[in-house]
């Protein structure tokens, strides 16, 4: 059996260095990055649902979101109906970052968009959510 997407994927994730680049322009870890990212779209998530989107451990998630909030990008909320359980969500300075990353985002998106033309576009969307649907 031949390994050719797996193959691919690697290649691929070599040479798309987003995050680390924007984490790193920024002065957050690539996770740190992703801990805003998924707060930008869902506003408000528990500990453990933040790691999850992370795609950490609670233990791992938990020191990521202590981080962020020491820097001031998240802050602690306490949930009305259950004191043992705490929301996460952004702060102005993480809400700032946020759309820095989503510039950064936009530029990335507008490189593809003018090296593919739109039957290309298509194709590369429709694949990767095969992708998706697979894994």
């Amino acid at each position: 059996m031949s390994l050719l997407i797996i193959d691919r994927l690697r290649t691929l994730k070599a040479k798309c260095t987003f995050a680390e680049e924007t984490a790193a322009n920024l002065g957050l870890s690539p996770r740190e990055l992703a801990g805003i990212i998924a707060l930008g779209t869902s506003k408000r998530l528990s500990c453990n649902e933040l790691a999850e989107q992370m795609g950490l451990s609670p233990s791992r998630g938990s020191r990521v979101i202590n981080s962020l909030i020491a820097g001031k990008y998240l802050r602690r909320e306490e949930n009305e109906r259950d004191r043992r359980c705490i929301f996460i969500s952004l702060t102005p300075r993480g809400e700032e970052y946020l759309k820095k990353i989503e510039d950064a985002e936009r530029v990335c998106e507008e490189l593809l968009h003018s090296r593919l033309n739109e039957q290309e576009l298509k194709k590369v969307e429709e694949g990767l959510e095969l992708l998706l649907a697979a894994l």
